[in-house]
């Protein structure tokens, strides 16, 4: 996959399909969309996938939020197979584009020849253009549009805003069913207050993208994976209520059956199974008996589940 910036033109030279999106979790339904534009390779055209750095829902300052940040969302382009990844920058300029100029910006850059969109996608200042105004200015404007219909699970599509809220709700294996992934946190790990060495439980902590989505605070069954290497985890994702101090918000993870210096590496921590809530407890050694008990529920749910830490 090759990364391409802009908007700038001819970063493209052959003719395109292209598929156009937030892509906020590159959840199944966005899959579906890359998937119909990797089609159209057999046909001789080059598959394209354009999103932005900065999320539209952000700039004009709704759900700060995101499933998956930038670093996050190419790591799962990665694996979809698409033959370019074109990320614009949101700004001011592309927010007031007219649809008709978002449009011509697409053949010129990328050499557009198919569309390919979801049935509810619009696109232009404030959101004008619609699924109408595409499929009549695509002839004169010289390509074909492809709109895919939504896809449905239980009734309902899926959708970026239904998968954010399960996730903020410790929905975790719900969530994960409608992204086709387990939901993931990546980054450097880092030092913290060394608090969990002096009650036994040692830890590793990433500090996560300011505009992450975490999930609702508690304790989950995790997978850890570093390099080649996997580890169940104990992850706490919050703000250590118990711990004098005050702490941001951070994830916390305990490595089962591992000892060693990871500081400094990186980690993708795979979420998997909501435990409990967190909660301040009125002691150090309260917290220390309740981390015990997380660790047999923990350890039971591995046992139910030895696959998933290779999956």
């Amino acid at each position: 996959m090759i990364y391409l910036y802009g908007p700038a033109r001819d970063q493209i030279k052959e003719d395109s399909a292209v598929c156009v999106g937030k892509f906020d979790g590159l959840h199944r339904g966005h899959r579906l969309l890359i998937d119909k534009t990797r089609e159209e390779e057999r046909r001789g055209l080059v598959s394209v996938a354009l999103t932005f750095q900065t999320s539209p829902r952000r700039f004009l300052d709704q759900e700060r939020f995101n499933i998956v940040d930038n670093r996050e969302r190419g790591m799962l382009f990665e694996r979809t197979g698409i033959s370019r990844l074109v990320q614009w920058e949101f700004n001011e300029n592309v927010a007031r584009m007219e649809p008709e100029d978002f449009l011509r910006q697409l053949i010129r850059d990328l050499s557009m020849r198919i569309l390919v969109v979801g049935e509810d996608f619009r696109f232009g200042y404030r959101g004008a253009g619609d699924i109408k105004i595409l499929r009549a200015l695509a002839p004169r404007l010289g390509f074909r549009p492809l709109i895919i219909s939504k896809l449905r699970e239980g009734g309902e599509d899926i959708s970026s805003s239904r998968i954010r809220q399960q996730i903020t709700e410790g929905q975790i294996e719900e969530a994960n069913a409608l992204l086709g992934y387990d939901f993931f946190c990546y980054g450097e790990v880092v030092h913290g207050r060394r608090i969990g060495r002096t009650i036994g439980i040692p830890t590793i902590n990433l500090s996560p993208s300011e505009d992450k989505l975490l999930p609702r605070y508690g304790v989950y069954v995790t997978r850890v994976v570093m390099g080649t290497d996997t580890y169940w985890g104990m992850t706490n994702v919050g703000v250590k209520p118990t711990i004098a101090g005050g702490h941001a918000t951070g994830i916390e993870t305990y490595l089962m059956g591992f000892e060693g210096d990871l500081y400094g590496r990186e980690a993708r921590i795979d979420f998997l199974h909501f435990v409990r809530p967190e909660r301040k407890f009125k002691d150090i050694e309260t917290l220390r008996s309740q981390i015990s008990a997380d660790q047999e529920v923990i350890a039971a749910y591995i046992r139910r589940h030895p696959k998933l830490l290779l999956a």
